[in-house]
This record gives C-alpha cells, structure tokens and sequence, in this order.
C-alpha cells in the first residue's frame, strides 16, 4: 500500500496518511489539508470530500475560516444538511459561535430554515443562547413572525418559552409588541409566563395594551380566563402596579379598554400613585372612554369620581389641570364635586387659575364653583390669577360679579393683596383693573409693604406710575415699612434707576431707614454706580451721610467691592471718615481683598490721599497691601517712579522716586508705640521679607530706597560699629599676645589646704598699655551686654528665636570672664589661666 508523507502546517512534524482511493491521492495532499478546500466542500456539499478530510484532521470539524465561522455556520447558512449530518460524527462543538457571536442555530434562525433548526437541535444545540443582543432564537423568531421556527424551538424541551433578553423581555413581550397572535399561541401552550415583568415592570398584557395589540391581548385574556385568572394581573407581582385598563385608557384606544373592561378590569384600580383608570381619561380630555367606564361599571362610578391620587386629586382636579373643559363638564354632569380639595387646599377652580388653565377656569366657574375659597396660604383665585400671569380680558367674567369685589382685598397668609401680586409682577392693566374696580392702595402685608413697596422693589415702573397717578396714591410714597424704608428705598437697593429718578421727581423723601441708611447708602452697597449717580444728583450731601454704625457710602462700596462705585465716590470727592470701628474704607478693600475696588483707588487722581491715613488694622495701608494685595502694591510702587521732564535720550534724564508709601509717618510710629507694639525699622521692606514679596522688594522705587538709607546712615553706622570692634579684637589679640602666661603658674602650697586654682598670690604688675587693653575689653564688652538687654527687651520673646544673639552673649561672657582676673589689685582669687590659653 502507498503512503504519502505530508507536512503538518500548524504542527512541524511529518505525518503518515492512508489514502482511500488513488483518485483521491491524485487531487494531492495539499487540498486535502487546505482549510480553505474544507470549507469550499462544505460550501459545495462536496460531502466525500469533507469526510476524507475530517477523518484525517477530525479537530478540524471546529475549524474557522477567515471570517471568523466555523464549519458548522458555512454548512448552515448554505442548507448543506447532509454536512450537518455529518459533522455530528467528529467531536462538534454544536453551540460554537462566530465572530459576531452567533451559534449556527441562531444563523438558522435568522435564515429562517426550518430544517437546519430541526437538525440542530437534534444534535443538541442549546436553543437559550443569545447572541451579542443578548436575544435568544426564540427572540429572533418572535420578532420575524417565523411561525414554524418557532414551533421548531417549542418542540424541544430544552427550550424555556420564558427566556429574557437585555430588558428583561421574553418572547412573549415580543408577541404583544408586535401583535403576532399566533406566536403569541404558540408562547403560551408552551407555558411561557403570562405574569413575568420586564425591567420597566411590564407585562405581555401590558406591552399589548399600550401598543394596541388587540390580537394578542384578546388572547392573552382568553388565556388568563383559562387559567381562573382575572385580566387585572392581580396574581402578578407587577413593580410599578402598572393595570392593563391603565395603559389602554393612556392609548386612547377604545377598542382595547372595552376589551380590559369586558375581561373584568374595575375602573377605580389605583396605581403606585394613586390614579385610576378616571384619572389617567380626564387627563387625556377623553370624554368617550369616561363613558365607557361609566357605562360599563356604573356601580363604581361615584367612587371613581371621589377617588384621590397621591396629590390628593379627584379626576376633576386632573381634568383642571391639563385644561380639559369638555371632561370637566361631563364629570360634573356624573356628580364630581367640584369644591373638593387637594394635598393644597385648592379645589379645581383655584388649580387651574394657577395653572393657566383659563377655559377649565370659567367652564368651573360656571358651574357655580366656589369663589371664594382659598388654598393652605390663604391665597383666593384672584391671586392664583395674577401669579400666573392672568390678563384682564381673562377675567372678564369675573368683572361682572358683584361679590367679587370683595376678593379684591383679600390677604393672604403672607399679608398680601392680589394688588400686591399684581404689583410685584409688573402687570399694568391688571393694576389698572383691580384699582376701577376698589382695591385699596394701603393694604400693607406682615412686613408693613404697600402695593408701592412691591412695585419699587421689582422696578416695575408703570406700575408705580399707576399707583401714584389716583387720588390718594401720594399718601403711600412715603409710608415706612418694618425696617423703616420707603419705597424709593427698595427701588435704590435694587438698583432700579428709572424708578428712583421717577419717585425722586414725585417728591420722595431721601430719609434715612431705622438703621440709618440713606437710599444712597443702599445703592452702593448693592453696585448700581447709576442709580447712585442719580441720588447724589438730588443731593449732594449724600455723599458723605453716616449710618447708624458710622458708614459712608464709601464704606459700603468698598466693604462689598464695588469698584464702579468707589470711583464715584472717589470723583464726588467724598470724604475719607473712619466709623465708628475706627475703620478707613481702604481698609475693608484690603482686609476683604477686593482687587478691583482697591486697583481703582491706587489709580484713581485721589490715591495719594487715599493712602495717607493711619489704619486701626493695619499701621499703614502700605503693610496691609504688601500682605494682602501685593499685585495693587506693585502699582502703587510703579506710580512712585515718574521720568523727568528731559528727553530719554538725553544724558541728564533720570528717574525720581517718592518713597512716602514705604517709610511709615511719625503719627503711625508713635500710634504703635501707644499700643505697645514692637516698631522695626523699614517696616514695609521687612514685611515684604515676612510675606516673601520678592517682586516687590526687586521693584527698582525699593531698591531706590535701599540705597538712600544706605547712604543716608546705613554704611557710617556699619563702619563705626566695625572701628569698635577691631579695636576690641586688636586690644584682646595684643593683650594675649603680649601677656607673659608663666606669671600664672602655681608656685606651690602655701598650707592653706586649697587647691592651687583658687590660691591667692601676689600678681605681677601689668604694663601701662595692657591695663588700656584690658579697660578697652571690659568697656566695649559691657556695652554690647547692654545693648542685648536692650534688644531683649525691644523684641521680647522673638529674642530668643535668633541664633546669632547667642553668639553674641557667648562672645561677651567669655571675654568678660577672661579679662577680669586682671582687674587693678595687688591680689585677686585666680581663676587658673591655664584654663583659658
């Protein structure tokens, strides 16, 4: 017999092969061992060719061609059935998947071949594997409507008729949405699961019922009356409670909840929320599905007309809402009471007012509702009206009734009038209305606000041109509220400049509040430098008024950081006052840090001025800036430098530096004296050092000063303080230099019993010019002793924080300890010398 050796291509080894027939050696071994020929042949249904191979290469029966399918894929896509066949007797994977995640028998599926299913599963494909959609075969077939594939899948036992996919949805979801009634069928003798909710919380019925699926929902109600269950799905575990009747009265099909109602549904089921199948009708404007509801169950009628959601909403509150006129009349034809009340306190009439639902609002109205109810805030329906921006021509009918009049001046919880409402949302022609009609104009609410107030407040101008243009309308111009503000007050803080400029010219009065602010005051607390202007206008001497707590309206601009009025200010040449925390308005710029306000004063032509005080927090506001705002120092430094008057190129130009901003003024100096605080000299350039400025300490007006102090006393008083100290070097290094050590050296014991250290003997007379040296040490040394006391004193605890006044006492100690054994005397207690050389 002929053997062929063949080379392995994934494995390098030869292998022996025993061919069946020489035609099949002629065709040459290549093919044979070709994926690509094995996969042609399945194409083909070159089924010899294809078992020749697998025989020799049975691994290959899970193979995958370039595309990413396996062989059991090609095979079913080309509805080779006998390659199926096949394929079962080599070691198969059945459920294998391609490169989109399909198994062959989704492929099947797809391709809708039944055949392919049959065999499939004959070979024991799992018929519950998704694909990348996570939906099953059973899935896919539903979505087609391929009736015998389903059938096919149902036939196995292996197939759960309940399967779900991403959404929690099972075929018989499916079914429902698409309304294959006989799949629908099929799903359910197969047992799939009438009550299983998707993750949304619906079930089939439901998905049915919303989608207008009459098909499938007629069958799934025979179902569930063959099954001694009731259509509401009451047996079902539903998350959201969600009814069929619900969903197919929000369809709006009349068809599908004529069906829910003949099966049993009850029209006063309530939802999580508490609607009933009423509610969700009237919310639709729905009349003919009320009907049918009525119809069909009138002996729940009056309750489904009582019922409340979870607001507290009757289906006629509903129909309000949404602005149904039509449902609204038909309810109340059926005995809706139409003063009934929500979680509010509003009956119908008062939720449409605040709703805008004007056509719900007279169809009420004309059905003698209420119209002098109020809500849980005392508010009626004219306020209710107003809020919402109700127009006259809306409550014309409202005009003609005599009683209304009397709403008019209701209050509210809040004090309030519906013309206050009216006032506060700007609305002129309801102003207008409400005044023909007898509102009075001095109704104040809790806070004691007139109509006025309100109106100024929200600068409302031709509302207070309304207002004022009556007959008693003077008489509120300067009526105070509770904090003793006026109306031109209100309008000032809110910077409403026409409305200021108008009650001024009216004849308001620029008084002061209970807190002693002026209208001026308020407008530069709030920034608006226009409405400002205008006051100051009227009255100059506002510029410097003091309240209660001795602000200007310097102050309150600068303590808020308006810049836009600091200028102003600045321009009116208003008065640089301390109040009575003795604080500059310069120092709330620096101490709130406001940039802007505080680059306006170093910029503004008053800045000198500005800078020159002494600060209650800061010395000088030069140190406040330097610690807090060092980038507005940088422009107060820059405005020191000016160039002089000659050309730049000239040889005689030069710069001149003012170095007011960096020396403190004697006034400052001894303020810090009175309070016992410790002065360092060049106190600005020191705090530059403290807070590491360093661009400040490079700037050339600081390095300018530097050097002038230098020059001034700065290199005399260094140079003399090194004269003094060489003296004292030179005076200590001759006197060892010239001072004999043996005249120290112990001659013995003289019987005292001491030892020789402390034994007294005649010295030896010093030289004249050593006992100079010696004077010389002991003076400069005592003096230095004394100007440390004087430091320690000066800087008290952060004395002792310095290392180099450490070196210093060592220094002075240990001289003082070496010169005093040769003060003038015949005899001194020796301490040995020995010890010091």
């Amino acid at each position: 017999m002929q053997q062929l050796l063949t080379r392995n291509s994934n494995k390098n080894h030869v292998k022996c092969l025993q061919p069946t027939s020489m035609e099949m050696i002629d065709e040459g071994h290549d093919l044979w061992l070709n994926h690509s020929a094995l996969f042609k042949a399945a194409e083909d249904g070159n089924i010899n060719k294809v078992e020749t191979i697998l025989d020799n290469k049975p691994d290959w029966a899970n193979a995958r061609n370039n595309s990413g399918e396996a062989l059991i894929h090609c095979a079913t896509r080309n509805r080779q059935y006998d390659i199926l066949h096949l394929l079962s007797r080599y070691k198969l994977d059945v459920d294998i998947k391609d490169s989109k995640g399909d198994t062959a028998l989704l492929v099947a599926t797809e391709e809708d071949d039944r055949e392919a299913v049959h065999i499939l599963l004959k070979l024991g494909a799992d018929p519950n594997i998704p694909n990348k959609n996570i939906e099953s075969a059973l899935h896919i077939a539903t979505t087609e409507n391929r009736i015998n594939i389903i059938r096919e899948l149902l036939k196995c036992n292996r197939t759960d008729p309940s399967i779900t996919e991403r959404t929690g949805g099972t075929p018989l979801h499916v079914a429902a949405f698409k309304d294959n009634e006989e799949a629908a069928k099929l799903l359910l003798e197969a047992g799939a699961g009438m009550c299983k909710a998707c993750s949304m919380g619906f079930t089939p019925m439901h998905v049915a019922t919303m989608r207008n699926s009459k098909n499938v929902l007629q069958r799934l109600i025979q179902q569930a009356e063959a099954s001694s269950m009731n259509s509401k799905g009451q047996a079902c575990p539903l998350r959201m409670h969600k009814l069929p009747l619900h969903e197919a009265v929000l369809s709006g099909d009349e068809t599908i909840v004529k069906m829910c109602l003949t099966s049993g549904a009850s029209i006063d089921t309530k939802k999580a929320n508490g609607e009933t199948a009423v509610h969700i009708a009237a919310s639709r404007g729905s009349v003919n599905i009320l009907e049918i509801l009525f119809q069909a169950q009138p002996d729940k009628k009056l309750k489904s007309l009582q019922s409340k959601d979870s607001s507290m909403m009757t289906p006629l509150h509903t129909a309000a809402l949404f602005d149904k006129p039509d449902v609204i009349e038909y309810l109340i034809q059926q005995g809706a009471d139409v003063n009934e009340t929500n979680q509010d306190g509003m009956t119908p009439l008062l939720l449409a007012a605040s709703k805008k639902a004007w056509k719900a609002m007279e169809m009420l109205m004309n059905k003698k509702a209420d119209l002098f109810c109020t809500d849980d805030n005392k508010r009626n329906i004219l306020h209710l009206i107003v809020t919402n921006g109700g127009r006259p021509e809306k409550m014309c009918f409202l005009c003609c009734k005599v009683k209304v009049k009397s709403l008019l001046n209701d209050q509210d919880s809040e004090g309030c009038t519906p013309l206050h409402y009216a006032s506060r949302t700007g609305n002129f022609n309801t102003i207008a209305a409400f005044i023909d009609m007898g509102a009075f104009l001095n109704v104040k609410d809790r806070e004691k606000q007139s109509p006025l107030h309100f109106a100024a407040r929200y600068g409302r101008f031709h509302s207070c041109k309304r207002l004022l243009n009556v007959v008693n309308g003077m008489n509120i111009l300067n009526e105070l509220d509770e904090t003793g503000q006026t109306p031109l007050h209100l309008a000032s803080y809110g910077g409403h400049t026409r409305v200021v400029d108008f009650l001024l010219t009216m004849g308001a009065s620029l008084q002061k509040d209970f807190a002693g602010n002026s209208p001026a005051h308020l407008a530069a607390s709030s920034g608006y430098m226009a409405t400002l202007s205008v006051l100051l206008d009227w009255n100059g001497n506002l510029t410097n008024d003091e309240n209660s707590d001795g602000n200007t309206p310097l102050h309150l601009a600068a303590l808020n950081g308006h810049a836009s009025c600091v200028n102003l200010l600045l321009t009116r040449n208003a008065a640089f006052k301390k109040n009575s925390r003795s604080e500059h308005f310069m120092d709330m710029i620096i101490l709130n840090e406001h940039k802007d306000a505080a680059v306006t004063v170093v910029t503004h032509e008053r800045w000198r001025e500005a800078l020159k005080y002494c600060s209650s927090q800061f010395c000088w506001p030069a140190v406040g800036m330097i610690q807090h705002l060092p980038e507005v120092f940088q422009i107060v430094l820059d405005r020191c430098r000016q160039p002089s008057s000659m050309d730049r190129k000239h040889k005689d130009f030069h710069w001149i530096y003012s170095f007011d901003f960096l020396q403190l003024p004697m006034e400052a100096v001894r303020k810090l004296r009175e309070q016992k605080k410790v002065y360092t000299p060049l106190l600005t350039l020191n705090i530059m050092v403290k807070y590491n400025r360093v661009d400040l300490l490079s700037h050339s007006v600081c390095q300018g000063y530097l050097q002038m102090k230098w020059k001034a006393y700065g290199m005399w008083i260094h140079t003399i303080n090194l004269i003094f100290y060489l003296i004292f070097l030179a005076s200590l290094s001759t006197f060892i230099a010239t001072y004999d050590p043996r005249y120290h050296t112990d001659k013995g014991l003289n019987g005292t019993g001491l030892p020789k250290r402390w034994q007294r003997h005649e010295k030896e007379q010093l030289e004249p010019y050593q006992k100079v040296f010696v004077y010389i040490i002991i003076v400069f040394s005592c003096l230095n002793i004394i100007k440390e006391f004087g430091q320690m004193i000066q800087q008290k605890f952060k004395y002792f924080t310095d290392l180099t006044n450490a070196i210093e006492w060592t220094l002075y100690i240990t001289s003082m300890l070496f010169i005093v054994p040769f003060v003038n005397g015949k005899y001194v207690i020796e301490l040995s010398l020995v010890y010091y050389y």
